[in-house]
C-alpha cells in the first residue's frame, strides 16, 4: 500500500538557506511515523520553498485535539498555520490566553486553558465543543514561541456569501425552510412521473430536467449529472428518446451517497453544463462557498505567510516547514490549490471575487 507521506515536489525558489531547508527535512524525516498515523500530507509549494504539513481535522474529535498536540510537540514546524479568520479569534479571547502562556512550560500549560482543551467528553471520543483542535494549535504555537497565522476567509464574508448565492424559488426555499415536506412532495412527484411516463422501468429525460431546473429535487450537480449521463447510456442501448432507468432514481434520496459527493472533491459546476444541469441547488452552494472558495484562499493565505510579522516570536519564519489544520474536507482541494501557479491561483480567487461565481475548469477530469 502506497504511502499516505508524500512530497509534491516542485521548482524552488531559494528563499531560505541551505541549512534551514536541511533541517526542515531531517524533520520530516524524524517525524515520518507520527505524520503517518494521523494520516498528514506534505506538500511542496513550487515557488516558494514551504514544505506545508497538512493535517486533516475532524472539529469535534477528541483525537484531532491529541494529533494536533502531538505534531507540534514532536515535529516542531516553523510556523502554524489554523483554519480561523480573526473575528472567531477576538470571540475566544485566544490572543489574550496565547499572551499569558507564551514562552511557558509544558507542566504550566497543563494549569491553564489548554489543559481544558484536553479533558475528553462523557463518551471519551467528542470534544465538548467545536474547534477545539484550533484553540490547541493556537496555544501550543505561543507556547512555543512559533509563529501562528490565521489562513481562513472571514467567517462574516463567507456567510454572506453563503446566503447571496443560494437559489431563489419556491421550491429551494420550501427544501431549506420544511426539508421533510420538500422530500415527501418530490417523491410523490417522481412516483407519479414514473407511473404516468408508461414506458416500463425509465423516466424521459425531459421530466427529470423540469425537476432539476425547478429545484424540485436538491441534489449536488455531479449526483445530477450521473442521473442524466445514465438517460444517454439508455438511448445509446435502445434508440430514440432518451430515458432515465429507474436504478438510477431509486438513490436520488440516499443521504449517504449525498454526502460522499459533497465531500469528495468536486469542483462547482461548469458555465457548459449549467443549461442542462439547471441552476445550482443548495447543496451546490455549499460545495462552492463553503468548500471550493475557502480551499483557494486558505491555500493563498499560506503561501503569504512569509510576508507577515509576529511580535512574539523572535526569529519569525526560520524555516521552510509549516504546519497547517485544516479540516479534513479541505485537504485535497489545499493541496491542489497550494501546487498551482501562484499567478493562477490569484486569478481563481480574482474570478469569483468579482463576479461571485467560481465555476473554474481547473480539473482535467471533468
Amino acid at each position: 500500500m502506497q504511502s499516505i507521506f508524500r512530497i509534491q515536489l516542485g521548482t524552488r525558489v531559494p528563499r531560505f538557506k541551505p541549512i534551514q531547508i536541511k533541517t526542515a527535512r531531517e524533520k520530516l524525516r524524524k517525524g515520518r511515523g507520527l505524520l503517518e498515523k494521523h494520516q498528514c500530507h506534505v506538500v511542496q509549494v513550487p515557488d516558494s520553498g514551504l514544505l506545508v504539513i497538512l493535517l486533516g481535522v475532524n472539529h469535534f474529535e477528541i483525537e484531532s485535539v491529541k494529533a494536533v498536540e502531538r505534531i507540534i510537540q514532536g515535529v516542531c514546524p516553523d510556523a502554524v498555520c489554523v483554519e480561523l479568520c480573526e473575528p472567531r479569534v477576538r470571540s475566544a479571547g485566544l490572543r489574550e490566553e496565547g499572551r499569558r502562556i507564551r514562552g511557558s512550560s509544558k507542566a504550566s500549560l497543563r494549569k491553564d486553558l489548554a489543559d481544558e482543551l484536553r479533558k475528553q467528553s462523557s463518551d471519551g471520543v467528542r470534544a465538548s465543543e467545536s474547534g477545539a483542535e484550533m484553540k490547541m494549535a493556537f496555544l501550543e504555537a505561543y507556547r512555543l514561541l512559533k509563529p501562528i497565522h490565521l489562513v481562513d476567509r472571514d467567517i462574516l464574508d463567507t456567510v454572506q456569501r453563503f446566503r447571496a448565492a443560494r437559489a431563489a424559488g419556491l421550491w429551494p426555499l420550501l427544501h431549506r425552510r420544511l426539508p421533510r415536506l420538500a422530500e415527501v412532495l418530490s417523491r410523490k412527484h417522481l412516483g407519479w412521473t414514473v407511473r404516468t411516463a408508461g414506458r416500463g422501468r425509465a423516466v424521459p429525460e425531459s421530466c427529470m430536467l423540469r425537476m432539476f431546473h425547478r429545484g424540485q429535487i436538491q441534489l449536488p450537480w455531479a449526483m445530477r449529472r450521473e442521473v442524466l449521463e445514465a438517460a444517454q447510456e439508455m438511448r445509446d442501448i435502445n434508440g430514440g428518446e432518451k430515458m432515465v432507468p429507474l436504478e438510477s432514481l431509486e438513490r436520488l434520496f440516499d443521504r449517504q451517497r449525498i454526502e460522499e459527493h459533497m465531500l469528495g472533491g468536486h469542483v462547482p459546476m461548469l458555465h457548459e453544463l449549467r443549461h442542462w444541469l439547471g441552476p445550482e441547488s443548495d447543496l451546490d452552494v455549499v460545495t462552492r462557498v463553503i468548500g471550493f472558495e475557502r480551499d483557494a484562499i486558505i491555500a493563498r493565505n499560506i503561501r503569504e505567510i512569509d510576508n507577515e510579522s509576529v511580535e512574539y516570536a523572535p526569529h519569525g519564519l526560520n524555516g521552510p516547514l509549516v504546519l497547517a489544520a485544516v479540516g479534513k474536507a479541505h485537504v485535497q482541494g489545499v493541496a491542489h490549490h497550494l501546487k498551482l501557479p501562484l499567478s493562477e491561483l490569484h486569478e481563481i480567487i480574482a474570478d469569483f471575487s468579482d463576479d461571485g461565481e467560481a465555476f473554474m475548469n481547473i480539473y482535467d477530469d471533468i
